[in-house]
């Protein structure tokens, strides 16, 4: 099988990973990345479009649409299977999700019920569904008319599947440290639930002595990469709360380097999700948290099973391979 994946002109994270696994399992000579280095307008690429002969699926990623030569590859070739990859939770879905040449829509934030809760990542609007009237910088009156997606739709799927596929991180096994800090967070404070939880793992700092690594700020990356790494790998448990949406990094990043997920309750589908006690310990309250980072972390070594279990999980089922072969499984039975 050969695979074109149609990309915006910035690239992102999850399209590295979504490439990378494609890579690992077809070979790096049966998937194309095409990036403009700008929006086209209406102009088009004429060698690109010499150059697109052959495949068997096209998949395009949030903001490809900018492009001059989305309209072309959306209608071109009949014999194509086409696929949406909503990795950032793009809000300008109604321009490709009904269309009938898109096969399968993959939903990065899909509710258990077949709805999304509607963040995007690339602009921190929220999506204006009808279950979801306030919008977040824009009119929801005005966004309701233009960035719904049709509800109706996603439950039939009378033109498109939509099917959940979350976010992933390298599969990379660290060398773990002699843990250093009993819980980890790392991130942006861009949400109320993060300041939230935040403070209440600061408060039973003062109390119970526990120690965490925490760098949190507005809207940033406080710290390097390789750090956050290591510091992950130095610590026992790793938080993961709610940012511009439920589907964070750190859900992902936390048991991949071998340290105990303690997660915000979410209402996401999610295949082969951790399971509560066994490979996650997720928390609806401050004073949940507590009582579990109590029992797991200060009172006993619980959090060593759940980290292994957790650690084993992810590199079974939520690798980029594995995200590449959910997608590609859709494509097979076309």
């Amino acid at each position: 099988m050969r695979v074109l994946i149609y990309s915006a002109w910035k690239g992102t994270t999850p399209e590295f990973e979504l490439y990378e696994g494609l890579k690992a399992k077809l070979g790096g000579k049966n998937v194309k990345l095409y990036k403009p280095h700008k929006p086209h307008g209406g102009r088009g690429d004429k060698d690109f479009r010499k150059s697109i002969d052959g495949f068997d699926c096209i998949i395009f990623l949030p903001a490809s649409f900018i492009d001059g030569d989305f309209e072309y590859t959306l209608n071109m070739g009949a014999n194509i299977t086409r696929v949406f990859v909503d990795t950032l939770d793009d809000f300008f879905v109604r321009r490709i999700y009904a269309h009938p040449n898109i096969k399968y829509y993959f939903k990065r934030e899909l509710y258990k019920g077949g709805v999304s809760p509607g963040y995007t990542l690339a602009y921190g609007i929220r999506y204006a569904y009808t279950d979801m009237r306030i919008g977040m910088k824009i009119d929801p009156a005005w966004a309701l008319s233009r960035y719904e997606l049709p509800i109706g739709i996603a439950r039939s799927g009378s033109l498109t599947k939509l099917l959940p596929l979350q976010l992933t991180v390298t599969a990379r096994r660290v060398v773990r440290a002699r843990e250093r800090y009993d819980i980890a967070f790392i991130g942006s404070r861009n949400t109320y639930a993060r300041l939230k939880y935040v403070s209440a793992v600061r408060s039973l700092v003062s109390r119970e002595g526990i120690k965490a690594y925490i760098r949190s700020a507005w809207f940033s990356h406080p710290i390097k990469h390789e750090g956050y790494i290591s510091r992950l790998a130095a610590s026992k448990a790793g938080l993961a709360i709610r940012g511009l949406g439920y589907d964070t990094f750190r859900y992902w990043e936390i048991p991949c380097y071998g340290a105990s997920l303690h997660s915000q309750r979410h209402p996401l589908a999610i295949p082969h999700d951790f399971e509560e006690g066994k490979s996650a310990l997720y928390f609806s309250s401050a004073g949940e948290l507590e009582q579990k980072i109590k029992k797991c972390i200060v009172k006993s070594d619980e959090w060593r099973e759940i980290a292994r279990a957790g650690q084993e999980r992810f590199f079974r089922y939520h690798t980029p391979v594995k995200r590449a072969e959910q997608i590609l499984e859709m494509v097979k039975a076309t």
